[in-house]
């Protein structure tokens, strides 16, 4: 079946039949929900990066960050939902991007559960910790 270029959403989704016309290459059947976590998710850290930075590099001086700062920041609970966005978005994007990358691999199958399980478990534990001194900090 042939596809116009122009329907295409990605040049790496592009391949090209017999006939030289442009074809949607094959994906895996899981790696549609993927590829949309890795959209959703570096839509929202499109957006919370640049306030974060904004918010902390920008309109307030680097130089003066110290415990007080935080202290005072992580006070106010729009700051620690806004940390907390963040760190989930990171680990949501850095999953669905492994596991779209080992999708197109020729990685053998275990060796790619493996990796993206690695993956996960890492991102997992540092999102709950780190959320974890976000939420329950004493200040």
């Amino acid at each position: 079946m042939a596809v116009a270029p122009d329907d295409l959403t990605d040049e790496s989704d592009v391949g090209v039949d017999a006939a030289g016309a442009p074809v949607a290459a094959a994906r895996a059947p899981s790696e549609g929900w993927w590829v949309v976590l890795r959209r959703v998710s570096g839509l929202v850290l499109a957006v919370a990066v640049p306030v974060h930075l904004a918010l902390t590099r920008v309109l307030a001086d680097p130089a003066d960050a110290s415990v007080p700062v935080v202290r005072d920041r992580w006070s106010q609970p729009g700051w620690r939902v806004l940390e907390c966005l963040l760190l989930a978005a990171v680990a949501v994007h850095v999953v669905a991007a492994v596991q779209v990358s080992l999708s197109r691999s020729r990685w053998s199958v275990t060796a790619r559960t493996a990796v993206l399980t690695l993956v996960a478990a890492i991102a997992t534990a540092s999102v709950l910790f780190t959320s974890a001194v976000v939420v329950t900090a004493p200040w």
